[in-house]
């Protein structure tokens, strides 16, 4: 390396290292729920997840939450001092112990040696892809049905062994180095020499050794690394120092991760490239004591630490850089070429533009107000509580000093020069000073001053009650000719800067910025509630100081201002409140109470969160291990929802539905999601974050009463117990009122025929027929589609069996309840119609319980059953006037006279007809005969062709 070249190197190891002192680095600890402060390794798995190995265990790391995996876990021992993340998701874990195995979707696997009692010490690893094997000083190790099984020098499997090494590849089985030690002898699985290459005395004095993909093996000491190239069978050494200018490291580790292959050791990390050379190197701090350093898919940087615990540093603050922390910072500015700023209580600090830092220039003790440039008299003031320093012509000279006995600078805080003089602002006022002396020539009172500025061959002033002028010797409010908006020159002003000539940026406390002439009012659009500290201007480029960050602006076609983008913490402010801000080259320089970041212009391009997905699974209150529980009454499940995100943020916003309940997306920011009175169902949670979704299936099995056959059973059990109630209850009923009244008697013995008539056995009969053969059938839909109607006839009719009388809409609802059951029993050739006259108010026009339905029901059995189940019932209701209406019942059947040949057959259907028409008649005569009803009734059969039956009723109550 020639000598440029190593001043180079040196000079960029020199600010690298300011650099990385200077950084924030995020620590992470047992404070924040590491196991043990004494971490090996770091790594990251193919999903994303980041994992530390330690003296007291595991943990996955999802950016938030630590989960720690233990001996109580099923770890053989917590002691784990290695680390693999292969393709296939598996993690795999290695220490000294009887067992070695991986971890996959939280479950941990471990396998023994297929020596009882064995304990493995896996000192060297052979990755290639989903495939690892290790050797130790005597065997190597090949993991067969479940069990570490160590091979010989021949590729035996046996208890004799010795050291080799053993390579995954096509053609070569093992390397082995000559008697002298001065070649690399390539075997074949016959164990005879294909090849051999010069070796070196790096290959000897290394300690770590490994392959780490199928073409590539490498070794590694504390000055070099060595990589073999199994394909073309030739040898790279490379020495630290001509690469990464360092000629010696501890703990030189290769590390196989992302596709990558990373060589870490104490000071560094780099990637090898395809070409086997260190690239993309990041040096590391000796103050953090790191002795194993990782790089993530994201280029974060993670350092591990024996102790304490872990540090990362986000890709976004890499560029990054901190001075002054936790010191209470003022203003940046120019003067004279030097950056300078005040620290409190420690004075005047000036910027160094290599390194990026603040070093002291005055040192002072007291408050310091800040430093003033005054161009037109080619000086600059320091101005603190007890004295006021100048420097002219390179030579620093006390201009003023306070007197002993005052407290507070009394004559400037501030310094403007205006039409040749001087003017200071101090606690109740502003004075008017001399330039050769500071003497006071003139005071003009005015509480609040928070800021000034010669603008336009006036003195423009901000204070905390608005916008002031000072005029005719006098300050006095600034009068605008055109009408401001929320009056904004009123509101308290914290920064005043000139923007042009003709143009002054105003900054207010909580009511944005504003342009102004002095005339009128431009309000800066994106700031209406921000509070602007301080505002600088470079070009086309406008940058504010806020108490939410920096914001930036740019100049347009239309010479307005337009909005780019702002700056936070997530960039790597210290502070959303900024003190100020000033734009060198391609970087900011912000000030704030606990410190100064310089950081890009350009902003870093926002970490993306890696993955998303279902943490845990509660079910009443308990967690849920498996995707399938049993239902249980006012259930309540609820999902912990977690991203894989390591971008700092705060707030995480997730969308989810859950799939067959919802069909659109909702959003929330909270971490848990629950849901309350899930029936039995397969379910499907899906959840997004960003680009990222997922998405979780469970299932709620049914308890065996919920089941479909439970729930026929159940039905007919019901319906035959109810049926068998009412019937009992009903009898009981009948000899309560034995002592009554004749004629109530009477009446009640036919509402309960017409009960009876109505629940006839042939009907239930036919019906739980007709529901066992769809069962039979397996026919279940069908099956629970006939009970459920029947079920809710029967409710129907034993709902209205205690009212005298009901509505004609449930007198309908009833009716077609019935005709339904009977539709489905007879099948698609029944058919019945309901004609209702619009003039009928059917939801309050009422009729006698009942009545209806053993008409419709003769109309089914002895007109259309005996035509084979063909034909029409008709039922017409007409309006007559608001106390009367009109029932006509019709069915196109086989007509009386048909039917009763038939019915001459059978005795028993004779009866039973002539009976309930017997039943009808004289419950019409009660009925009439007790004034509460006029009801007239008239029987037509064989309409035409000897075929059809019509009953008219007209109803009429009185009353």
């Amino acid at each position: 390396m020639n000598k440029t070249k190593l001043q180079i190197t040196l000079l960029i190891t020199m600010i690298w290292s300011f650099f990385s002192v200077a950084q924030q680095y995020t620590n992470y600890s047992t404070k924040n729920g590491l196991p043990s402060n004494h971490v090996y390794r770091i790594t990251q798995d193919v999903d994303g997840f980041i994992w530390f190995i330690t003296d007291k265990g595991m943990v996955k790391f999802n950016g938030t939450n630590f989960k720690t995996i233990t001996i109580r876990d099923g770890l053989p021992v917590n002691d784990i001092w290695n680390i693999v993340a292969t393709p296939n998701g598996r993690v795999w874990y290695f220490s000294k112990s009887p067992k070695i195995g991986y971890i996959d979707k939280d479950s941990i696997y471990s396998f023994p040696s297929a020596f009882k009692g064995e304990i493995l010490n896996p000192m060297n690893r052979n990755i290639v892809g989903n495939d690892i094997t290790f050797n130790n000083s005597l065997a190597h190790y090949q993991l067969e049905s479940k069990q570490w099984k160590p091979y010989d020098v021949s590729g035996s499997y046996s208890k004799i062994k010795r050291y080799k090494s053993f390579l995954n590849h096509t053609k070569l089985h093992r390397f082995e180095f000559s008697v002298d030690k001065s070649n690399l002898l390539f075997l074949n699985k016959n164990n005879d020499t294909i090849n051999k290459i010069k070796s070196n005395q790096q290959i000897e004095d290394s300690h770590t050794r490994g392959q780490v993909n199928d073409s590539t093996y490498i070794w590694l000491s504390d000055k070099s690394y060595s990589v073999l190239n199994l394909n073309k069978q030739n040898l790279k050494t490379t020495f630290f120092k001509n690469v990464i200018n360092i000629e010696k490291s501890k703990y030189v580790r290769m590390h196989v991760v992302n596709n990558q292959v990373q060589i870490t050791g104490v000071g560094f990390v780099s990637i090898l490239d395809k070409g086997y050379n260190l690239t993309n190197t990041y040096y590391i701090p000796k103050n953090l004591k790191a002795h194993f350093s990782f790089v993530d898919r994201q280029d974060n940087l993670w350092l591990a630490t024996f102790t304490n615990g872990v540090y990362k540093l986000p890709k976004s603050k890499q560029n990054t850089v901190y001075t002054l922390k936790n010191e209470k910072v003022g203003k940046i500015k120019k003067v004279n070429n030097r950056l300078l700023t005040t620290v409190l209580n420690k004075g005047f600090y000036k910027y160094d533009s290599i390194t990026k830092q603040f070093t002291p220039f005055i040192k002072d003790s007291n408050y310091s107000y800040g430093v003033f440039d005054i161009t037109e008299l080619n000086k600059q003031y320091f101005i603190t509580d007890n004295k006021i320093t100048t420097i002219e012509n390179a030579k620093k000279t006390t201009q003023y000093a306070l007197k002993a006995t005052n407290l507070f600078n009394e004559i400037a805080r501030q310094l403007v020069y205006h039409k040749n003089y001087l003017y200071g602002n101090f606690t109740s006022g502003l004075n008017k000073l001399t330039t050769d002396n500071l003497s006071i020539s003139k005071q003009y009172s005015l509480n609040g001053i928070r800021t000034f500025v010669s603008f336009k061959n006036e003195l423009i002033i901000g204070s905390s009650n608005g916008l002031k002028i000072l005029k005719n010797d006098t300050i006095e409010p600034i009068n605008f000719k055109n009408i401001i908006p929320n009056k904004l020159y009123k509101k308290p002003i914290l920064s005043l800067n000139k923007l042009d000539d003709n143009s002054l940026l105003v900054g207010t406390d909580s009511y944005g910025a504003f342009i102004t002439d002095l005339d009128k009012i431009i309000h800066l659009k994106e700031t209406e509630f921000l509070s602007i500290n301080h505002s600088f201007i470079e070009n086309d480029n406008l940058w504010l100081a806020t108490n939410k960050g920096v914001w930036y602006y740019k100049k347009n076609k239309n010479n307005n201002y337009s909005f780019v983008t702002n700056y936070n913490i997530n960039d790597g402010l210290l502070l959303n409140n900024v003190k100020s801000v000033y734009a060198t080259g391609t970087n900011l320089i912000i000030s704030s109470n606990i410190g100064v970041v310089t950081i890009p212009k350009k902003k870093q391009e926002e970490l993306k969160l890696l993955g998303v997905y279902v943490d845990k699974i509660k079910f009443d209150n308990k967690e849920l291990l498996s995707n399938s529980t049993h239902y249980t009454n006012n259930n309540t499940v609820s999902f912990n929802v977690a991203t894989i995100d390591f971008s700092e943020k705060l707030e995480k916003h997730y969308q989810y539905q859950l799939q067959p309940l919802q069909s659109k997306w909702i959003s929330t920011t909270s971490k848990q999601i629950s849901f309350n009175e899930l029936p039995p169902n397969k379910y499907t949670l899906l959840i997004k974050a960003n680009d990222k979704q997922n998405e979780f299936s469970f299932k709620i099995t049914p308890l065996w009463y919920q089941t479909l056959l439970a729930k026929i059973v159940f039905g007919i059990l019901i319906s035959s117990f109810l049926l068998g109630l009412i019937l009992f209850m009903r009898k009981r009923e009948l000899k309560k009122q034995e002592k009554k009244l004749m004629v109530e008697k009477k009446l009640a013995d036919f509402e309960l025929h017409a009960l009876r008539s109505q629940m006839n056995p042939h009907f239930v009969f036919n019906s739980l027929n007709a529901i066992q053969y769809y069962i039979t059938k397996n026919e279940i839909d069908l099956s629970e589609k006939y009970l459920v109607k029947f079920s809710r006839l029967i409710r129907m009719f034993f709902d209205f069996s205690s009212d005298k009388e009901i509505t004609l809409n449930q007198e309908i609802n009833l009716l077609k309840g019935y005709l339904e059951i009977e539709k489905m029993r007879f099948g698609e050739e029944f058919k019945y119609d309901f004609i209702i006259d619009n003039k009928l108010n059917i939801q309050k026009q009422v009729i006698p319980t009942m009545l209806l339905q053993p008409i419709v029901e003769n109309a089914v059995n002895h007109g259309v059953f005996h035509n084979q189940g063909k034909g029409v019932v008709e039922i017409v209701f007409n309006y007559i006037n608001k106390n009367t209406y009109k029932v006509i019942i019709t069915d196109d059947g086989i007509g009386m006279k048909r039917s009763k040949e038939i019915q001459q057959k059978s005795l028993k259907n004779l009866k039973s007809k002539l009976h309930s028409t017997q039943i009808l008649k004289e419950r019409l005569e009660l009925l009439n005969r007790n004034k509460i009803w006029d009801i007239s009734y008239k029987l037509t059969s064989d309409l035409s062709d000897d075929k059809g039956t019509s009953v008219q009723l007209i109803f009429t109550k009185n009353g």
